[in-house]
């Protein structure tokens, strides 16, 4: 969404002056944009919705300030959520119209320049921008959420177009402080990116704090993912603006959902589990199967619920069997090593993990298999176990 702060980044408006220094309005949307004036037809004056940014040089009161302060008094009553005035009408604003710009929270600047109209026309365009870009990430929403194979191919080509043997998606994470000029400029670096690697067909869009890319092959899955990994090295080094890449898995176009789900997911690795920079799902091993885990609602649910009992009997008798059991899986199921972890006996880890295994119903489990049943109950966390085997041989 486009903000008061987004649209003062653009050329024309880097020099205007806040009429409050407090940062009023400043986080105000801004859902479309006009010039105030007198309106002949009418003899009345432009009314501006809620959201709306109004840019005006108050040409229409002759030189009446009373009136001019009547006018955007009743604009910021309407919920606009800035003014720009022309700054040779720095008289014009009163001690009246400051209080009121403090009370309903509308942003008010002075600025400089002589087309105010090409200024509504860059706003305009920033806002159309925004609103396309809206319009893709909410075609993916409805991607992900449709579960039959038809209508999840016809919501690929209505959203991007593409067509072609198979699909394989990218994510490029972008800072969460990048404004929506910022993100604009990122996505047309990452287009000319890839158009110049040669892509036959591809979609770009900003969908949850990346840059996420749908690229189209006329070729099989096992040569896409063949070159996938260095295909997006270089994308990403050209673009040069994201620190790492998350690829999914090439698969057939009424699959897209699943690939857009793995490198999102992969764009959230490790560092360390990165090859220069790049995850690449089918590689990510355990993270893969804690990032399903965590996307599928039903399994979370119940890890959830079951992490839950645990937490109740911890609350209810100022234990500290969660925290315990997670260290035991920390430590691949070894008591000795959660003692140590834990500075505490290894009788103490014992009498924790039984405890546990009443608490979850599992009493006439072995220690084996309750580390099995903890991996799987932690899964959605990602916590999982640090060593090779899952039990010490002298436990």
């Amino acid at each position: 969404m486009i903000r008061v702060r987004d649209i003062l980044a653009l050329p024309g408006l880097q020099d205007a002056r806040p009429v409050l220094d407090d940062g009023t309005g400043l986080d105000n949307y801004v859902h479309g944009v006009g010039l105030l004036d007198y309106e002949a037809f009418t003899d009345d004056f432009d009314t501006f919705d809620e959201h709306e940014v109004i840019f005006t040089g108050l040409g229409f009161t002759r030189g009446d300030s009373a009136l001019g302060e009547s006018v955007l008094i009743r604009q910021m009553n309407q919920g606009v959520s800035a003014i720009f005035i022309k700054d040779s009408l720095i008289d014009y604003v009163s001690d009246d119209l400051r209080a009121q710009a403090a009370q309903t929270n509308t942003a008010v600047f002075f600025f400089h320049r002589s087309f105010t109209e090409d200024i509504v026309t860059d706003v305009k365009n920033t806002i159309t921008a925004e609103q396309r870009e809206m319009q893709r990430g909410n075609g993916i929403d409805k991607m992900l959420e449709v579960r039959d194979i038809p209508g999840r191919r016809r919501l690929l080509h209505d959203t991007t177009g593409l067509m072609g043997s198979c699909i394989a998606c990218a994510a490029f994470p972008l800072p969460a402080t990048m404004d929506s000029l910022a993100r604009e400029a990122a996505r047309q670096s990452f287009d000319e990116a890839i158009a110049a690697v040669g892509v036959p067909g591809w979609f770009l869009c900003w969908y949850r704090g990346c840059i996420l890319a749908i690229m189209a092959f006329d070729l099989s899955c096992e040569q896409v993912d063949a070159r996938m990994e260095a295909l997006c090295r270089v994308i990403n080094e050209s673009a040069g603006i994201s620190e790492c890449c998350g690829v999914g898995d090439a698969v057939p176009l009424e699959y897209a959902d699943r690939s857009i789900l793995q490198a999102l997911q992969s764009a959230q690795a490790e560092p360390e589990t990165m090859r220069d920079g790049v995850a690449v799902w089918r590689d990510t091993g355990w993270a893969a199967f804690a990032g399903a885990a965590a996307d599928g609602e039903l399994f979370s649910s119940e890890c959830r619920h079951c992490r839950a009992l645990v937490a109740v009997y911890d609350e209810d008798h100022e234990a500290q069997l969660l925290s315990s059991m997670r260290s035991f899986v920390a430590c691949g199921g070894s008591i000795s090593a959660t003692a140590e972890a834990l500075h505490l006996h290894p009788n103490s880890v014992r009498n924790r993990v039984a405890k546990a295994k009443e608490v979850l119903g599992m009493d006439d489990s072995t220690d084996r298999v309750f580390f099995a049943f903890l991996t799987v109950m932690f899964l959605d966390e990602g916590h999982h176990a640090m060593t090779a085997n899952p039990l010490d041989s002298d436990e």
